[in-house]
């Protein structure tokens, strides 16, 4: 009898720390502003799963507007915890102030920002390619890579197109429900 409830403890201590760990991404943009010589100052804007993966003040102790949650991912899988790499072999963890939350839709919606300086205007012949990388795609459990070329050529003040990504909705079965694709 013991050991059978030491397994049945063990377990559920698993699923817990599992989902205190993994977080799901949605979509997300990269921008930047070239602040003048070599330096850029980015904009990184991330919809994510809101789960149990990011404490928070809301009344379930989850992130909600206002809060700055740390983006970590899932820290166990083969590519790590979520960085923002610039390209010149700079890694960077990201902390996110939450914009828009929702528990009913599990969704938290931030933007994180920071500014790096790149020793040289150009990567040899080509731009710089800075990447958000991490682990995992909503629904997947895949790893996702959000790629920015940096442009140090345009004048100071000049900033990067602002891409939005439209995010994923899913519309469970319902017998009495039917669906058609206009």
């Amino acid at each position: 009898m013991a050991p059978l409830y030491t397994l049945r403890t063990l377990f559920a201590l698993l699923l817990v720390v599992t989902q205190a760990t993994g977080t799901e991404f949605r979509f997300g943009t990269i921008r930047y502003e070239h602040v003048g010589g070599n330096t850029v100052r980015f904009v990184i804007e991330t919809q994510w799963r809101r789960g149990m993966a990011f404490p928070g003040t809301g009344q379930d102790n989850l992130a909600m507007q206002g809060d700055v949650v740390e983006v970590v991912g899932d820290a166990r899988s083969p590519v790590g915890p979520v960085m923002f790499e610039t390209g010149d072999g700079k890694r960077y963890h990201l902390t996110m102030t939450v914009r828009e939350s929702s528990a009913s839709e599990d969704f938290i919606y931030g933007v994180s920002r920071l500014t790096h300086r790149y020793e040289t205007p150009m990567n040899g012949a080509r731009q710089w390619a800075a990447a958000l990388k991490g682990c995992c795609r909503q629904g997947s459990g895949t790893t996702f890579e959000l790629t920015a070329r940096i442009d140090l050529s345009l004048p100071p003040g000049a900033s990067s197109p602002a891409h939005k990504a439209l995010p994923m909705v899913t519309v469970g079965k319902h017998p009495n429900m039917t669906s058609a694709i206009v």
